[in-house]
């Protein structure tokens, strides 16, 4: 794994000396892990995007197809799971150094798992968790013992996922959520701000924070 962690020596494993990465996508997120990875001294040296042509933080967005920089350690910002999938098959992208990134603010046990181009954000707190690729844990998150996340899963702040739970692929935890203690949340799961999960959660169900929780299937399966 490759990883850019700037934390303290107990987490050498994750630790990179690389210092410069470019950025997949060019939203609100890109503009918040912009001036993290800033903070902590490292170097973006593009932002790709579709939607080329915006200025985030005085970098030019850049096309996805024709980039051709010598930085390839990349982190994808885009929030919507699917979409992540989806761009780390595009040709350009094939040849890219996915980067996992450890905020050096972040409590992350040593034993922790964490894959290939995932993301952990400052003043998230992470026990003995695996967590899979492309996923991003946000400030504030807390993952409890034995956890397990999900490829391309968001974990949004302020979220609290007790131990023993297991949460899918192409998930997202919203912002205040609490998943109660061995609990498992199928695939494409998604858990409005502020819910109380108290029960296991098959695909493809969105649950919000009123007395039942409402099933929507073959909607994001």
């Amino acid at each position: 794994m490759d990883a850019l962690t700037f934390s303290d020596e107990h987490r050498d494993a994750l630790r990179s000396s690389a210092k410069r990465i470019v950025l997949v996508g060019g939203g609100r997120n890109a503009n918040n892990l912009l001036g993290v990875l800033n903070d902590a001294g490292v170097i973006v040296s593009a932002i790709l995007d579709d939607r080329a042509g915006a200025i985030v933080h005085g970098h030019t967005v850049q096309p996805i197809d024709t980039y051709e920089g010598p930085e390839w350690r990349a982190i994808i910002t885009v929030a919507d799971p699917a979409a992540r999938a989806s761009l780390i098959l595009r040709p350009p992208l094939r040849r890219v150094i996915w980067t996992s990134y450890i905020d050096h603010r972040a409590a992350v046990s040593p034993y922790a798992e964490v894959g290939e181009g995932t993301f952990i954000a400052p003043f998230a707190t992470c026990a003995d968790a695996t967590i899979g690729r492309h996923a991003s844990i946000m400030p504030g998150v807390v993952l409890g013992a034995r956890v397990t996340i999900g490829d391309h899963t968001n974990v949004l702040p302020g979220a609290t996922v007790a131990s023993d739970t297991h949460i899918g692929e192409n998930c997202i935890i919203s912002m205040g959520a609490r998943i109660e203690a061995g609990l498992k949340i199928g695939n494409n799961c998604r858990i409005a701000p502020n819910t109380v999960i108290r029960e296991d959660m098959p695909d493809g169900t969105l649950a919000v924070p009123t007395a039942s929780t409402r099933y929507i299937l073959n909607h994001y399966s």
